[in-house]
């Protein structure tokens, strides 16, 4: 187990978080409050404005990853900013000036209660049950039934999506994938461009921290709706373990174990899967379902990121190993379920077309 986090370490987190989301959100508008930490077990946060302090609680930082302290965060520094910044004293404190404040900035503006997706529809749930009696399908022994189970659960993702923009008022969040890390191989870099192009969801390399552990990183955040988060999250998972496999299998055949071939080779494991995704892709264009993209997940990432700025370039690596690894990830297919992580079990699939 490990030793629990100094609360000094908890609260520099705390203040450099306040830092980077009032650049981020509130154009340095504000100046920074002092950070406490709490043994509330009701209340997982406050704006004290008389102290000018904000209080956190440490059953929030201890029980829940840090993208969810953090949004509670942001949940605090809007009243911060309706306080000291718009000086509106006459209404209340989850009032208009505040839901205003949120609703620009991509802020949860919920009184009560952690930020979560809202719960999918009865309409979204039946296509769901019909993705995942598709997916067990591509479980098969069979080859040519399991890719055909797997295009056939993209096309109706795809038909899905269509259709949900023209309803339109979808309901947009976001989750971190991944534990905090001090690098970005190339290949978490190539499977993020993966899921925003084919998935439905923006994403954004962005710090995080694990109260956990004490570490820190960068972590990859997709935003979408809850649906196709849920996607996004499981394709994640399962094409990291699936290539982990691939590479495995790989080393045995060719005893071949430097890192710097294992990076190679999963670099091509996503760039092979990547190019099933492009033909299949192709394929439901012919078909009449080409996806125009989403003005409304646009908005909400240039809420909650207004100065975004793009990544450098980067290399596949050894070119044999690479090619290796292309030819690996083409022969994937997505299914329902990876390996003995249950936690992945019944997440869904899904590919822009």
């Amino acid at each position: 187990m490990n030793a629990p986090v100094a609360d000094r370490l908890l609260l520099q987190q705390l203040l450099a978080s306040w830092h980077r989301e009032n650049a981020y959100l509130f154009g340095r508008s504000m100046r920074a409050p002092a950070m406490q930490l709490s043994g509330n077990t009701q209340e997982m946060a406050s704006w004290r404005s008389a102290s000018r302090t904000i209080q956190v609680s440490r059953v929030l930082i201890e029980g829940h990853p840090w993208s969810v302290v953090e949004e509670v965060l942001r949940h605090e520094m809007a009243h911060q900013y309706v306080s000291e910044v718009l000086r509106i004293t006459d209404e209340s404190a989850h009032g208009p000036a505040f839901q205003a404040t949120c609703a620009a900035r991509g802020i949860d503006g919920t009184a009560k209660g952690l930020p979560v997706a809202r719960a999918m529809e009865s309409e979204d749930g039946k296509m769901i049950a019909r993705i995942q009696r598709l997916l067990a399908l591509a479980q098969s022994d069979n080859a040519h039934e399991a890719e055909s189970a797997a295009q056939a659960a993209q096309r109706l993702m795809l038909k899905h999506n269509i259709d949900l923009r023209q309803r339109r008022g979808a309901t947009y969040t976001s989750r971190r994938l991944g534990e905090p890390t001090g690098r970005r191989p190339s290949y978490t870099k190539l499977l993020g461009g993966l899921l925003t192009d084919h998935y439905f969801v923006e994403g954004v390399w962005v710090d995080s921290f694990d109260a956990q552990t004490g570490k820190s990183g960068m972590v990859f955040e997709v935003l979408g709706t809850p649906e196709n988060i849920e996607i996004a999250a499981y394709v994640w998972d399962f094409l990291l373990g699936a290539a982990e496999q691939q590479w495995i299998a790989h080393k045995r055949a060719t005893n071949k174990r430097a890192d710097a071939d294992r990076r190679s080779f999963l670099n091509g494991v996503m760039m092979g899967f990547g190019t099933k995704l492009d033909a299949q892709k192709v394929v439901s264009q012919q078909e009449g379902l080409i996806w125009v993209g989403d003005p409304e997940l646009q908005r909400y990432l240039k809420q909650r990121f207004p100065t975004l700025v793009s990544g450098g370039g980067f290399s596949l690596g050894n070119a044999s190993a690479y090619n290796e690894g292309k030819a690996a990830g083409a022969s994937i297919v997505l299914h329902k379920g990876v390996g003995a992580d249950s936690g992945n079990q019944g997440r869904l699939l899904g590919t822009k077309g």
